[in-house]
């Protein structure tokens, strides 16, 4: 849901780079295909879009690594009655080549060193059964990183200020 990689409600705030640091590290480095899918709502902070766009950058020549980065916005207003804190997507989960992880902590310090959020890593093996957790995750984020509601990453979000 939200990607910030410091901690956002120390004062003074400071910097924390553990994920970004690995998912430089995995895209520029081993060449590994990153994607990110953040939600883009009233609530967003601004500096989120700043640590994204320093992310996305990475792709461009020379330097070419492979990391892509989406906002994906839920649709609000008309007929869709005003609900505090709704109106978008809360997930927060990631999905590799072999394993899936399922957390409620956005990607900043002060949720996982601070707060009593949960993780889950889940590896399976595939079975004739039926798909995997992971295979699953994989077809939601796709599904969603291909949706009408994804919008591209922007200097100034327009949907950071509705």
């Amino acid at each position: 849901m939200d990607y910030e990689p410091r901690c956002s409600f120390c004062r003074p705030k400071r910097f924390w780079p553990v994920i970004d640091d690995a998912l430089r590290t995995a895209a520029c480095d081993r060449r590994v295909n990153v994607r990110l899918l953040l939600s883009c709502w009233r609530h967003s902070k601004p500096s989120m879009f700043l640590f994204l766009e320093s992310l996305s950058i990475l792709s461009h020549p020379p330097l070419g690594c492979p990391i892509e980065v989406k906002l994906f916005v839920v649709p609000s207003g008309g007929e869709r009655p005003e609900i505090p804190y709704a109106h978008v997507s809360h997930n927060k989960y990631m999905v590799t080549d072999q394993l899936a992880y399922i957390g409620t902590s956005n990607w900043s310090e002060d949720y996982f060193v601070n707060t009593t959020g949960v993780g889950l890593v889940v590896r399976q093996q595939g079975s004739a059964a039926g798909l995997t957790l992971r295979d699953q995750l994989k077809d939601v984020f796709l599904r969603d990183w291909s949706s009408p509601h994804v919008k591209p990453l922007g200097r100034h979000p327009e949907c950071a200020k509705a």
